[in-house]
C-alpha cells in the first residue's frame, strides 16, 4: 500500500502544473451584459440597463486556467411586459437586444 501512495504522489508531481493565462474580451450589448468564468463573474456592463439607446462596447481582460467555461448573461431593456421600449413616443417600438461577443 505505502508503494502505491508513492507511485500516486510521484505521479502528481510529476503531472504538468496548468497556469492561468491572461486573455482580453470585447463585448458590444444592447442593452446590458454580465460575463463569467467558471462561474465567476469577470466583467459587468458599466452603463446602466436603462441607459436610452446603448449599445456600448467594453474591453477587459481576465485571468483564467484553460480549459474553461464563458458564460454571458445578456438583457434588452423593456419597459413593461409589452416589451416595448420608448411608450408613448415616436420612437415607440419593440425591444430589439443584441449582443456582440
Amino acid at each position: 500500500m505505502h508503494r502505491l501512495a508513492t507511485a500516486a504522489l510521484l505521479a502528481a508531481l510529476s503531472a504538468p502544473a496548468a497556469f492561468a493565462e491572461t486573455f482580453s474580451a470585447d463585448v458590444w450589448a444592447d442593452n446590458w451584459f454580465e460575463m463569467r468564468i467558471d462561474g465567476e463573474t469577470v466583467a459587468v456592463d458599466s452603463v446602466p440597463i436603462t441607459t436610452e439607446r446603448s449599445f456600448n462596447a467594453e474591453s477587459f481582460t481576465f485571468e483564467a486556467e484553460p480549459p474553461f467555461v464563458v458564460g454571458l448573461i445578456a438583457k434588452d431593456f423593456r419597459q413593461n411586459d409589452t416589451g416595448l421600449e420608448y411608450i408613448g413616443t415616436r420612437r415607440q417600438q419593440m425591444g430589439d437586444g443584441g449582443v456582440i461577443l
